[in-house]
């Protein structure tokens, strides 16, 4: 399930100086606070979100609850929430059954020699079964590997309803705020229907772009590195390993400047992105 590491961009995520925390108050995604860089902070922590692979899942375990964290891979959903792959036979999938409470650490320190200096975020919330092909998909494309038992009577998608997020960029460097979807509704339905055909388009016609996308993103050549996932603020391309493990794989995330309101725009921002 986990295919690699896929650390946080550093330079997006450290950008940002949110203000001390405020644990009694909840701030919107949509707020800032200006010069301080919290206007930046929501794009920041999503951005972060979107580039995990794998995360801390905390739950609550036992009919005297009792804190229980395991590792887990995640994948997001098209309006950003994570999405996870579990069995029911799990340890972790026994005690959401009994409590959907649980939390999510996504750790961005990779490459700092002090990991308190660097980026991670907390995720609180509730997650539970879903049964959606189109979130399936969405984790597969993350987890090419997973496709191995995805298919097992006891593994089912689950997906989190994030109510609080608290963030850390280092020392000093914390604030929580409430969660904002990155779009609802008839958009989300928008997207999601034109995600395929975007998908396809690139894959089929467009080997210049992705190569292009790859190389200015840390990956490779760019028939390695398929696009896999569509999103209001950015896309995803994979280099999937061999079935069972063998071989490296990994995930491109390429972000937008600014989110887009329309799945027309997806293709020619990512052609003035890789420079074409």
């Amino acid at each position: 399930m986990l295919d690699g590491p896929v650390p946080a961009d550093q330079s997006e995520v450290m950008d940002s100086r949110p203000t001390q925390p405020s644990p009694d108050r909840d701030q919107p995604l949509s707020g800032g606070d200006g010069a301080d860089g919290g206007r930046d902070l929501p794009l920041m922590a999503r951005r972060m979100l979107r580039r995990a692979d794998r995360a801390a899942l905390a739950t609550l375990q036992g009919d005297n609850p009792r804190p229980y964290v395991s590792l887990v891979g995640i994948a997001t959903d098209t309006d950003g929430a994570p999405l996870l792959l579990l069995s029911r036979l799990a340890e972790h999938t026994r005690a959401l059954m009994a409590s959907p409470l649980a939390s999510l650490l996504i750790d961005g320190t990779a490459g700092f020699v002090n990991p308190q200096e660097g980026p991670r975020l907390s995720l609180q919330g509730r997650i539970l079964p879903i049964d959606c092909d189109h979130a399936l998909r969405r984790f597969l494309a993350r987890h090419p590997g997973a496709a191995l038992y995805a298919g097992f009577a006891d593994f089912s998608v689950h997906r989190m309803t994030v109510e609080r997020i608290h963030w850390v960029g280092g020392f000093g460097r914390a604030r929580w705020f409430a969660p904002v979807p990155a779009l609802e509704g008839e958009a989300r339905d928008l997207w999601e229907k034109a995600e395929p055909g975007i998908i396809a388009a690139v894959n089929d016609e467009r080997d210049g772009i992705r190569a292009a996308l790859a190389a200015r993103n840390g990956g490779g050549r760019g028939k390695l590195w398929p696009l896999v996932a569509v999103a209001p603020d950015g896309c995803d391309l994979a280099r999937a390993g061999r079935p069972g493990g063998g071989g490296k794989s990994g995930v491109v995330r390429v972000a937008f400047p600014v989110p887009l309101s329309d799945p027309d725009k997806v293709i020619p921002t990512l052609g003035e992105l890789a420079g074409l």
